[in-house]
């Protein structure tokens, strides 16, 4: 698997995860950490109450000042995360290169006229990209094409190669 598709996929997962409600990367970040983080100062805290010498006001404002900093300090790292879906898929769709030319640019016409990346509008290009990969990967189309004047190429002299002798 190429760069290319596990973007695709990457990208997948994000709509799937956007569909479901829930967060951004960067707030699910904040807050696994800030809420580690603050646990994790607790726990010191209260090791250094129960083994050594502090008093009960100084460990609880350690702890409080803990859980108001964290959250904050946490913000300020990742910052320069998106913060929305619409600029997470940007992101990644900056950086794709895509299949279905034409799914591609109608996903770029409706966003440019709607002045948004909205999540029906991702899943349709997504859709269409999908089957569009699935049917080159395969070698089978879902639409196929029994016309035999396709086969009739003209050459340069103007006669078709896949007509009849004179």
């Amino acid at each position: 698997m190429n760069d290319n598709d596990r973007l695709f996929n990457k990208i997948g997962v994000d709509i799937r995860m956007w569909r479901d409600n829930a967060h951004p990367p960067r707030i699910t970040w904040i807050w696994i950490l800030s809420i580690t983080f603050s646990l994790l100062n607790a726990g010191v805290w209260i090791y250094v109450y129960t083994y050594w010498w502090s008093s009960w006001w100084f460990q609880c404002t350690a702890i409080f000042v803990g859980m108001c900093l964290f959250p904050f300090l946490f913000m300020k790292i990742f910052g320069t995360l998106p913060g929305s879906w619409p600029e997470v898929l940007d992101s990644k769709l900056a950086i794709y290169k895509p299949l279905n030319i034409g799914a591609w640019q109608w996903l770029q016409s409706t966003v440019t006229e709607r002045k948004e990346l909205s999540l029906d509008v991702i899943q349709q290009w997504y859709e269409a990209e999908k089957k569009y990969r699935y049917e080159i990967t395969s070698g089978k189309s879902t639409k196929t094409c029994h016309f035999r004047f396709i086969q009739n190429i003209p050459d340069s002299n103007g006669e078709g190669s896949g007509g009849r002798e004179r």
